[in-house]
């Protein structure tokens, strides 16, 4: 990742002096990031820590706890006292994961109304990365090979029913083919297994992928979905355009327990609206390659609920992962 340190201070510095009605908040806040460092949701709890930690007047500290997918994490804060001092950070699979529960026949670990969706930060198509020597050029050349060779082609995910696994998953559906699975606890781990030569291909969001492309550790050979090209990566085409009827998009939202007072609701919204509209944080962001992409209110509302309802039958068609 680019650095965004002494540029997030920067533009921390601007909300000092931000308050509203709510004494919230009262102590430390807790960003609960359900994954291990060096993946998106690690990215973008780092890049909003500093700027919310100044506009909010109390330390906020970002704890990680992977696994399940995400399921460790989410838990940890929906059964947490809902006052809005422990936070959740987490990807799109958080909605996924109550439903993969039911069609397994578990009891899920929590439930989506246990949550309540704050913002939307950040959306984005993975991007498709091997090794330099990789004889495959193309992720239509990764799709050949594996019908040839089937389970013989590897992955590494950020866990059993994680982004990377479900944005696999959808691929290997549609193309009618099997890879071979490999998790770890997060996507900084799957990228340093692929870099390890313990696997063939991995997929990582674009802010974490480019500081391995530009130096030349691993090669990007498609993106997994959106209709626009890619700021870092203009030219990558993506499943569709190589022949895989697939598309996924990789999105980063801040959650609170489902009791959260309204109005300490509305001040973290603001306040996030505050630092979305810094110049300066724009720019730092933009450096690390962070796709801002925020929603809340009824678009939030419409947003969520249109994914939680396509997530649920793509669950359904693909089966059990």
């Amino acid at each position: 990742m680019r650095p965004l340190r002494s540029a997030l201070i920067g533009a921390a510095m601007l909300f000092s002096g931000f308050a509203t009605a709510s004494d919230y908040p009262t102590q430390q806040i807790t960003m609960i990031v359900p994954l291990a460092p060096g993946g998106l949701a690690d990215i973008v709890a780092r890049a909003i820590q500093t700027p919310l930690q100044v506009a909010l007047g109390k330390p906020v500290i970002i704890e990680n706890r992977p696994g399940g997918g995400g399921a460790v994490g989410a838990v940890a804060v929906a059964r947490s006292k809902p006052d809005g001092h422990t936070l959740l950070l987490a990807l799109s699979p958080t909605i996924a994961l109550p439903e993969m529960d039911r069609l397994d026949g578990k009891k899920p670990s929590y439930e989506l109304s246990e949550l309540t969706p704050i913002a939307r930060l950040t959306a984005e198509p993975f991007v498709v990365l091997v090794r330099p020597d990789a004889p495959r050029k193309s992720f239509t050349e990764v799709v050949a090979d594996a019908h040839k060779r089937p389970n013989a082609i590897s992955f590494a995910s950020s866990g059993t029913r994680g982004s990377i696994h479900f944005a696999v998953a959808l691929a290997a559906h549609a193309a009618k083919v099997d890879f071979l699975h490999v998790p770890y606890r997060g996507g900084g781990p799957a990228v340093t297994a692929l870099l390890s030569k313990d696997v063939d291909f991995t997929l990582a969001a674009p802010s974490v992928a480019a500081q391995f492309v530009d130096g030349g550790q691993l090669r990007a050979i498609a993106r997994s979905g959106g209709d626009e090209p890619l700021k870092l990566y203009p030219k990558l085409t993506s499943f569709k355009e190589q022949g895989v009827d697939a598309s996924y998009t990789l999105w980063s939202a801040l959650y609170a327990p489902a009791a959260t007072p309204a109005d300490v609701q509305e001040k973290l919204k603001t306040t996030l609206r505050a630092i979305y509209a810094d110049p300066a944080f724009q720019k730092a962001a933009d450096g690390a390659g962070l796709d801002l992409k925020m929603l809340q209110g009824t678009d939030l509302k419409a947003f969520h609920d249109s994914e939680e309802v396509a997530t649920n039958k793509l669950i359904h068609i693909i089966g059990k992962i």
